[in-house]
C-alpha cells in the first residue's frame, strides 16, 4: 500500500507544481493584459478629444465660409 500512497503523492506533487506554473503564467499574462488595455483606453481618449477637436475645427471654418 506504501507504493500507491507514493505515487499519489508525486503526482500530486506534479499537478501542484503544473498548477503553480499555469497560475504564474495567467498572472504574467494578465497583467499584460491589463497593461495593454490601459494603453488602449489612454490611446481611445486621445483619438476622441483629436477628432473633437479636428470637426470642431472643420465644422467651425466651413460654417464661417473661410477655407
Amino acid at each position: 500500500m506504501l507504493p500507491l500512497t507514493a505515487g499519489l503523492r508525486s503526482d500530486g506533487l506534479v499537478l501542484g507544481a503544473w498548477c503553480l506554473v499555469l497560475g504564474a503564467w495567467c498572472l504574467v499574462l494578465g497583467a499584460w493584459c491589463l497593461v495593454l488595455g490601459a494603453w488602449c483606453l489612454v490611446l481611445g481618449a486621445w483619438c476622441l478629444v483629436l477628432g473633437a477637436w479636428w470637426a470642431r475645427f472643420t465644422c467651425g471654418s466651413a460654417l464661417s465660409g473661410s477655407p
